[in-house]
């Protein structure tokens, strides 16, 4: 069976802090919400560190800091299979190849599927996505209990029910809000629609002409005007899997409309699931420089590209996705390209 290469780079801690706005072309109190960022291997039987280190890290001297991440492992030499080990590496920007063991076919088909490296992203309700165009609310915020301003947790809200149906006792929604997306031909911002989900909210009671829900979780400052949509549960566990042959595409802009953003960036790129990407799959950040030859004939070479990132993806739409930026050498802005990694000749 050949051997099949998927690159990705781990993020250096297991919590990591990112500030918020609570809307970002508006001024608004922020808030700092945790993420719990990894990726994990399940052992099987035979394996050691030593062996899992060679693998994964090309080489077997990194065992003693797998030992060390990893304090739960009482023997190095004898671990229990299925126990769940999460790998690390050092300081600075560091790769590893997820590559399949040769093992006869009969014993691959009996393998567990939660044997595959995965990403845990606990934020993974508090990412939005890019529409090309509208989606018809669920209904709307109009008031709040005493007519507060700034939103929070336990706070009761009065909506407008655009579909009356949906807004029985009990029912969850997430709350959005929306901003038009215009193409600019120097920024290369996408034409669309950004949904950023600002929070949690359950029904609590369902009135003629209105209904009352209360705010489970805020994601971010809620504010009147904020849109509902039926809330999609998502897992914060997303399976490592390989990557489209030969896609390019670049970055739309970051969910915070950030003009630069680099490592940890929750972003969006103009391709979803009709391109063939999907949730798990790895893409590399790139850049390709032009030389003018000839300052009157206004000719250009162009040089070879390199890559300067890599990204994760999350979850997608038809012709979006949204992403984790995993890794940043540089800046990342609008109009950042990325493709499909370049496999590694052996």
């Amino acid at each position: 069976m050949c051997r099949k290469f998927m690159f990705c780079s781990l993020l250096s801690f297991l919590f990591y802090q990112v500030t918020v706005a609570g809307a970002p072309a508006e001024t608004t109190p922020s808030k700092k919400i945790e993420h719990e960022t990894g990726i994990y291997y399940t052992v099987e039987k035979g394996d050691t560190l030593w062996s899992i280190s060679e693998r994964f890290f090309d080489t077997p001297l990194k065992w003693p800091d797998l030992w060390k991440d990893n304090p739960h492992i009482s023997n190095p030499h004898q671990i229990e299979p299925g126990t769940r080990i999460r790998l690390y590496y050092e300081k600075g920007l560091a790769q590893i190849r997820l590559v399949e063991k040769k093992e006869p076919e009969s014993v691959q088909e009996k393998k567990p599927q939660a044997d595959a490296p995965y990403l845990l992203f606990s934020a993974i309700e508090h990412t939005g996505f890019i529409k090309t165009a509208l989606i018809e609310p669920s209904g709307v915020i109009f008031r709040t209990e005493n007519d507060i301003e700034l939103i929070s947790a336990g706070d009761l809200v009065y909506i407008r029910k655009d579909k009356p149906k949906l807004f029985v006792p009990g029912a969850k929604f997430t709350v959005y809000r929306t901003f038009n997306l215009r193409r600019d031909s120097r920024t290369l911002q996408y034409d669309g629609y950004h949904y950023y989900p600002t929070g949690l909210l359950e029904i609590i009671a369902n009135e003629p002409d209105y209904a009352v829900g209360k705010i489970v979780k805020p994601y971010r400052t809620i504010l009147r005007a904020d849109v509902l949509l039926p809330y999609k549960k998502r897992s914060p566990k997303i399976m490592i899997v390989e990557s489209k042959a030969g896609v390019q595409g670049q970055i739309i802009g970051s969910e915070e409309h950030e003009l630069a953003f680099g490592n940890h960036s929750v972003a969006f790129i103009d391709k979803g699931s009709r391109d063939g990407i999907a949730p798990g799959q790895i893409y590399s950040l790139y850049l390709e420089r032009d030389v003018r030859l000839e300052k009157k004939e206004r000719k250009h070479m162009r040089l070879s590209s390199f890559d300067i990132g890599t990204l994760f993806v999350l979850h997608t739409q038809r012709s979006t996705a949204t992403v984790l930026i995993l890794t940043a050498q540089r800046m990342i802005s609008s109009g950042t390209k990325f493709r499909t990694q370049i496999r590694e000749k052996r």
